[in-house]
């Protein structure tokens, strides 16, 4: 201020401060330390156990121990359920969670030898004889019968490799002659019974035409997965997941 320098207490030496500071960037929530949060975090394992799934189940129990790890990297409050499905569909243990990875590794591998056996994991009277297996009443009962804890974030992984049929559809009705096991729920029920529920779905599926599976070829086994059913949301779209 060159006014200023008629007074004693004025600097006596003007030096250039060069350009101004920057304004203040708002830099967001302080950086994670890395350590795990305490939110709930519940994980259901919805899996096709049909005869064709046999390594897809072995893959599975194998991996099982890195998803395990993970999980407990991002919360230290997750646990981890299991529900196996071919015709019927049955909720392991009631869908309670497992106590341990080695547990689960234990209860994978039951059910690995279960597929060649080409039974019903819900004890339906008949064989698996038809290529749909019944993904929508298995997802259906994940969302509404396992114990989901309040406030959890809340994550289904469902793993098939063929297609599935709607209610009034009956399963391996054709070729056994004893009715065969009716499915329960409508594929927008079973949508809007995960959406309701808060649970985003994470599949597993095979896109375009299915493999042989004794009964024929389904030549659309990505429908309800990685395309739209009926002009509806794909399932892990609508449920804000994501398809594999």
């Amino acid at each position: 201020d060159f006014e200023c320098s008629a007074h004693a207490w004025c600097p006596g030496v003007m030096t250039d401060a060069g350009p101004p500071p920057p304004p203040p960037v708002d830099a967001g929530p302080p950086r994670d330390g890395g350590d795990p949060c305490s939110e709930p975090m519940d994980v259901v394992f919805v899996i096709d156990v049909s005869t064709s799934m046999t390594d897809e189940i072995d893959s599975i129990r194998r991996g099982i121990d890195s998803v395990w790890t993970a999980s407990l990297g991002l919360t230290d409050n997750s646990q981890f359920s299991l529900v196996v499905f071919v015709d019927d569909v049955a909720t392991v243990n009631g869908c309670a969670p497992f106590a341990s990875v080695a547990a689960m590794q234990t209860e994978l591998m039951r059910w690995q030898t279960f597929a060649a056996s080409n039974d019903q994991p819900g004890g339906a009277p008949v064989s698996n004889s038809d290529c749909p297996e019944n993904s929508l009443d298995a997802l259906h009962a994940a969302a509404t019968m396992c114990p989901w804890r309040t406030g959890s974030y809340r994550i289904l992984i469902h793993v098939t490799d063929d297609t599935f049929e709607e209610r009034p559809f009956r399963l391996s009705s054709d070729f056994t002659g004893g009715g065969g096991v009716p499915v329960q729920n409508t594929y927008a029920e079973t949508v809007a019974a995960l959406v309701g529920n808060q649970v985003r779905v994470g599949a597993f599926a095979a896109p375009g035409a299915g493999e042989e599976c004794g009964a024929g070829t389904n030549l659309d086994v990505g429908r309800g997965f990685h395309d739209s059913f009926l002009g509806m949301e794909s399932i892990p779209l609508a449920t804000g997941g994501h398809v594999w």
